[in-house]
């Protein structure tokens, strides 16, 4: 869990990932097993392993950047990857 005293560290940490672009967007597929549809689409799955802490899943991520004004700079970071992967 991230302490709240972190947030400003991770912050700045946040922000040089976006700008190095070092945050990790994979994806997941989404299968619909009725009808033998099988692969309907992907979902986005978002991770950050900041250079100073711990690996860092999707709603810790999305936390330090709302509290951190960096939440427009993330949605433009993943949905930037997402159409160019």
């Amino acid at each position: 869990m991230l302490e709240s005293s972190h947030l400003p560290a991770m912050a700045v940490q946040l922000s040089d990932a976006l700008a190095a672009e070092t945050v990790d967007v994979s994806y997941q597929p989404i299968v619909r097993l009725n009808q033998d549809q099988g692969m309907i689409g992907v979902e986005a799955l978002l991770r950050w392993t900041p250079a100073f802490g711990p690996h860092l899943g999707a709603s810790e991520v999305i936390r330090v950047a709302e509290d951190s004004d960096l939440i427009a700079k993330l949605d433009q970071y993943v949905l930037r990857r997402a159409c160019l992967d």
